[in-house]
């Protein structure tokens, strides 16, 4: 977008090269260097006929992407070299790219092109200009397409709002920006619409609420809450996560671990302190299974309005050699681009595994080496100011010692099995979602059910309303013996899985001594 700005205020012609398209087309007409070849020519004789002029290549880096199987002497990055030693004087070449510095090492070795000139994601500053240059372009462009009177004012938004906005905008290019502002423009002149559609339809109380003195309705911050979740940073597509909305207010108990999950994130926000120190970055939340690790990572992501990357196991492993260190830095790069980010690691000791000197790899190395990709990418020499780890496992013994260490996951939160008083919680929180008769007897349930965990808790509240419908299926609530009978059933299965339970707490428990020492 900025690059076709500035194209326009240049007076001299422009001749444009869509480099993708042409290679599109030279692979459906058969020979690929001999339609390349001679569509630079033609390019080429046409800059010279209009002389001083300019040639605008686009789509630079998908020259790589079709050199894969190509001889070098025919490849379309050698012919387009050899295009560009051709270019006589009076005519210019500029080249657009996206993500140039990592297509490949040949591109940044053209000496033909000696100027690279980096458009990086704009900062908080430049979002705010372009804001406001955006919002005044797009006032003048719907007058001209749309109804005037359903068109919103945005000329009138504050610059403390455009502030705002910028701010929840981090890692969003110029062309993002201009979506978001697009769909907040679009949905508030669809309320116009159809408010006044609706009038004959309507009560007029609540249309008393929206008359204001101005004669058109004003854009406000709460009209771009709805298009910045529906558009995202681009840089972000490729990692893509889709993070379920979870509030603290779901989540009962544990005070004292979301006080210290909560002061991680606050004191991650950007703001300088008054003593000079940079704050932890990372926080390994560990624990018993089912304990709802997973649950409050999701609820600080979700109240922080950061941007997060989710790093999955699923999705990091490749059966090509190098691909999946290639995947954790490509992450990592784009983690840096969009700060202020989360970078979400669940089941960590899955990625980060305790390194065995003495056993055989049968992996090759790989475990080994997508480690040490993580750990200098987590501490690298490159700046990583405002990239935040949230890490969860269950296995904390069967993660590396080095990822603890200062710098890395240096915040460890233990996230236990909840006590008497959070599970009193619990049960409080379910009475308003689960229809009740009679007297329950919440203190007693929650001293029974000592040992168990959230999921644990989960099952016994949704095992109860299941014992309410198999005694009656026209059943409206449920009372005190069905708690009982689904206590009873809950018991019965942890009494089997007992064993394993005590074998997962002694092998945290030695964690826990072995990170004090």
């Amino acid at each position: 977008m900025i690059s076709q700005d500035v194209l326009e205020n240049i007076a001299h012609p422009k001749l444009e090269i869509d480099l993708e398209k042409v290679l599109i087309n030279s692979i459906s007409g058969g020979d690929i260097s001999d339609y390349f070849q001679q569509t630079l020519d033609d390019v080429l004789e046409r800059a010279q006929l209009v002389s001083p002029s300019i040639i605008v290549a686009d789509h630079l880096e998908s020259l790589i992407d079709y050199d894969n199987n190509a001889y070098p002497a025919t490849s379309s990055l050698s012919l387009f070299t050899q295009f560009i030693n051709r270019i006589p004087a009076g005519v210019f070449v500029i080249s657009i790219g996206s993500d140039f510095q990592k297509s490949d090492i040949r591109l940044k070795a053209l000496s033909e092109m000696p100027l690279i000139i980096d458009i990086s994601i704009p900062t908080l500053e430049t979002r705010t200009l372009l804001l406001r240059s955006i919002i005044d372009d797009l006032s003048d462009v719907l007058k001209n397409t749309l109804p005037e009177k359903y068109i919103p004012d945005g000329r009138a938004l504050e610059n403390q709002i455009l502030s705002q906005i910028a701010e929840l905008t981090s890692g969003y290019t110029a062309r993002d920006l201009k979506s978001v502002c697009r769909q907040a423009y679009l949905l508030k002149y669809n309320d116009n619409q159809n408010l006044e559609y609706a009038h004959d339809s309507m009560d007029i109380v609540p249309l008393f609420a929206k008359l204001t003195l101005s004669t058109k309705s004003l854009l406000t911050l709460k009209d771009f809450r709805t298009p910045l979740q529906i558009v995202r940073p681009s840089q972000q597509i490729m990692f893509e996560t889709n993070i379920p909305k979870t509030f603290w207010k779901q989540i009962c108990g544990y005070d004292s671990e979301k006080a210290v999950i909560k002061r991680f994130i606050a004191l991650n926000s950007g703001k300088s302190t008054k003593l000079g120190i940079n704050p932890q970055s990372g926080l390994l939340l560990y624990g018993p299974s089912g304990c709802g690790k997973t649950f409050m990572a999701q609820a600080a992501m979700t109240e922080c309005n950061y941007n997060v990357i989710q790093l999955k196991t699923t999705e990091l492993y490749s059966k090509y050699f190098g691909q999946t260190e290639a995947h954790i830095r490509r992450l990592f790069k784009t983690a840096r681009s969009i700060a202020p980010v989360i970078v979400f690691m669940d089941d960590i000791d899955m990625i980060a595994a305790k390194r065995e000197w003495d056993s055989v790899d049968s992996s090759g190395g790989l475990q080994e080496r997508v480690l040490s990709t993580l750990l200098n990418e987590m501490d690298g020499i490159e700046s990583r100011n405002r990239v935040m780890f949230i890490g969860c496992t269950n296995q904390p013994q069967n993660v590396d010692d080095a990822i603890l260490r200062p710098g890395r996951f240096d915040k460890l939160v233990k996230i236990a099995y909840p006590s008497e008083s959070d599970r009193k919680a619990i049960f409080n929180l379910a009475s308003k979602k689960l229809p009740l008769k009679g007297h329950i007897d919440f203190e007693d349930l929650a001293k029974k059910t000592e040992g168990f965990t959230c999921s644990q808790m989960d099952q016994l509240i949704r095992e109860t309303g299941m014992a309410a419908l198999r005694e009656n299926l026209s059943s409206e609530y449920a009372e005190m013996r069905h708690f009982k009978a689904a206590l009873d059933t809950i018991l019965s299965q942890l009494s089997v899985k007992s064993v394993e339970r005590d074998a997962e707490m002694h092998a945290i428990n030695a964690f826990e001594n072995d990170i004090e020492k």
